[in-house]
């Protein structure tokens, strides 16, 4: 049995090959040859028995009596480095922000056994969670469309999909050695013919008194021999979950404009945010009434539940308004008959009929001065609005 880095023999170390995510191994290789040992970032192929994992070298340590410790990620080293916050939007699929995360950070294109039916989904807005890893904002991206992620072993590239999760492979002449982590089980196998990759097993491993599902095989490399172990958990799932507690609070933005659809474009003042722009943002409130708000007009902004894909303006602040406000719609044609009438379009009635005093060839002088009048005693003072419907 022989494991390999880029054709240099693995003394010991091991392989964690999730059903979610990316594999990640932590290697030791010995050589006397300094060139030849793979550096940071390099890419490598992890070769177990003929079985090839492309990946990319995350840390490399050298010591003095030719050891080196490797860690590995899957892929092109992209998915452990963190994202900048990012908006995409309005209306975008989950092959555009799929693409564009993939892209910031130098990862691969996804592979071609991705879904279509996930990828064309489209969401109404999205915005990457910024200083998080691309892995983390891949399961969240994954979540919100109902599917999940992982690596192909073979090219690195990520699989945006559900996984088959077939029947385990286990391979030929592979014995039991121990219980396993948590009521796993380990076995011993002379070589790795097959591939075991998570999936389901016939019997209950777990204690549970059902099959179980496996989550998670971890390779053990030893320079004589390869034990893995079959996990009902991946270790990621204690892992604390990213939540940006800074999303509950409510943020001053700048509205840059406003989308066909009624919602709109803001850019975040406050620099907690991050974000250069915030895209598909609609104003919280009563369906009937819209407020149509020019560029430059003060909003502020919040994250329902905390999800940083749902932005929402909760308040417009009222020092600007005036100056960045086109127009209020109350309700449409058909419900705008119930708005109420207020008292000040009575008064201005009266005015209009009986407060005046016809005078002949005056040019309209008489009517101009009785609403002078009534806009002095009126429009500047406070006007209360009693009646909810008119007459």
């Amino acid at each position: 049995m022989t494991t390999t880095v880029n054709k240099i023999p693995v003394i010991e170390g091991y392989i964690s090959v999730p059903r979610l995510g990316a594999w990640m191994a932590d290697l030791t290789i010995s050589t006397t040859n300094v060139k030849s040992v793979p550096k940071q970032d390099d890419a490598v192929d992890v070769n177990i028995d003929g079985h090839i994992l492309a990946g990319t070298v995350l840390s490399a340590a050298l010591n003095i009596t030719g050891f080196c410790f490797l860690r590995i990620i899957a892929g092109n080293g992209g998915l452990a480095k963190t994202l900048p916050a990012e908006s995409y939007g309005p209306n975008p699929q989950a092959s555009v922000i799929l693409s564009g995360m993939l892209a910031a950070v130098g990862e691969q294109t996804y592979s071609p056994l991705s879904s279509q039916d996930a990828l064309n989904t489209f969401l109404g807005t999205w915005t990457t969670a910024n200083d998080v890893t691309l892995a983390a904002n891949l399961t969240r991206l994954a979540t919100a469309v109902n599917t999940s992620w992982r690596c192909d072993l073979s090219t690195g590239a990520v699989i945006f999909a559900d996984d088959d999760f077939n029947a385990i492979e286990i391979p030929s002449n592979a014995t039991v050695v121990d219980a396993g982590y948590s009521g796993g089980l380990r076995y011993e196998a002379p070589i790795i013919d097959k591939m075991p990759l998570p999936g389901t097993i016939d019997g209950d491993i777990s204690g549970d008194g059902i099959d179980d599902a496996i989550n998670e095989v971890v390779f053990f490399i030893e320079s004589t021999h390869t034990e893995f172990e079959f996990r009902t958990f991946q270790m990621s799932d204690y892992i604390p979950k990213f939540h940006d507690t800074e999303l509950t609070s409510i943020y001053t933005c700048t509205v840059q404009g406003q989308n066909v659809d009624g919602t709109y474009d803001v850019i975040a003042d406050d620099l907690r945010i991050k974000a250069t722009k915030i895209s598909g943002v609609s104003i919280a409130g009563g369906g009937s009434t819209t407020w149509n708000l020019q560029a430059g007009a003060k909003v502020k902004l919040a994250f329902i539940s905390g999800d940083v894909s749902q932005p929402v303006i909760v308040a417009i602040d009222g020092f600007n308004v005036g100056d960045y406000l086109s127009n209020v719609v109350f309700g449409t044609p058909s419900t705008a008959q119930y708005l109420a009438k207020s008292d000040i379009l009575d008064s201005f009635i009266d005015v209009v009929i009986n407060k005046w005093v016809p005078v002949p060839n005056d040019g309209g002088l008489a009517l101009q001065t009785a609403l002078k009048a009534w806009v002095l005693s009126s429009l500047y003072t406070t006007t209360a609005c009693r009646r909810i419907k008119s007459d």
